[in-house]
């Protein structure tokens, strides 16, 4: 699969991956995407967190938390597959980033798919919150320092995790031959697991600042605490997903100019363009 270089104009606005559809439109139907997918990932998030103490009141915490890193390893990968074929299933403003910074996206998309990130992960955790309602739903899973965690302890944390989640995609989707680029779900849903099992007693696990702003905005109403130090869950990702793409672009991209932004015009519909958390 061969990418081409982009003319600034194409840099700023980007490029349709299929030559039939109109740049406007196809825009649209790629934001609209990634919000279906961050929307059911959050949704699972928020279920992930409230549901095993609802469930069982007793469960030890060691229960609890492999759970919580099942369920959302699980559910991002499939909502990775949901769209892949559509966004390439980003799923998160620190992936979309990466991509942007590569070359990948024009920055008007960028934009467009952050903003519907944003709003999908605000209706997932809604969505939960009107399912269950207050007494069952706890903070949604809104992310928050342990009050052991020191601020600089967690803002590292968040850096690393999500560093490990861009590398990982970076190598799996962006320069992977086609068969790790199919199987890519499966790598990015193991290590968002991973991570969440090592960081949630800590910061919560978020290395997605959407992820952690959607059931911040919807609990708001049940605690205030869920903003205290809520800029760590969007700073640390940012920081550490431009970090990793630095890194990956000068030490491991096999071909920085031959990889830059979408298909040729030739390109298959069925064929993965992006793809992550």
């Amino acid at each position: 699969m061969e990418y081409q270089r982009l003319t600034p104009y194409e840099r700023f606005l980007g490029r349709p991956r299929h030559p039939t559809v109109k740049p406007f439109h196809q825009a649209w139907r790629i934001a609209l995407a990634e919000f279906a997918a961050t929307l059911i990932f959050v949704f699972l998030v928020s279920a992930s967190v409230s549901s095993p103490t609802a469930a069982s009141p007793n469960t030890d915490l060691a229960s609890q938390q492999l759970i919580t890193a099942m369920i959302q390893g699980f559910g991002i990968a499939a909502a990775i597959y949901f769209v892949a074929s559509i966004s390439g299933g980003q799923i998160n403003p620190a992936v979309t980033l990466s991509l942007w910074l590569l070359g990948r996206l024009g920055f008007v998309q960028f934009l467009v798919n952050v903003i519907a990130q944003m709003l999908g992960a605000i209706c997932g955790a809604a969505l939960f919150l009107a399912c269950v309602g207050r007494g069952l739903a706890g903070t949604l899973g809104a992310t928050m320092l342990s009050p052991q965690m020191s601020i600089g302890g967690g803002f590292l944390l968040e850096f690393l995790m999500t560093f490990f989640l861009i590398l990982v995609v970076l190598g799996t989707v962006v320069d992977g031959d086609d068969t790790s680029s199919q199987l890519a779900p499966l790598p990015i849903g193991f290590i968002v697991l991973a991570c969440v099992m090592l960081a949630k007693p800590y910061t919560g696990g978020s290395l997605n600042p959407a992820r952690s702003f959607g059931p911040a905005v919807a609990a708001s109403g049940i605690t205030h605490d869920v903003w205290t130090h809520h800029w760590i869950y969007w700073v640390a990702p940012l920081l550490g997903s431009a970090v990793a793409t630095f890194l990956y672009r000068v030490l491991f991209l096999s071909d920085p100019g031959k990889r830059s932004f979408s298909n040729s015009s030739d390109s298959n519909a069925n064929e993965i363009m992006t793809i992550s958390v």
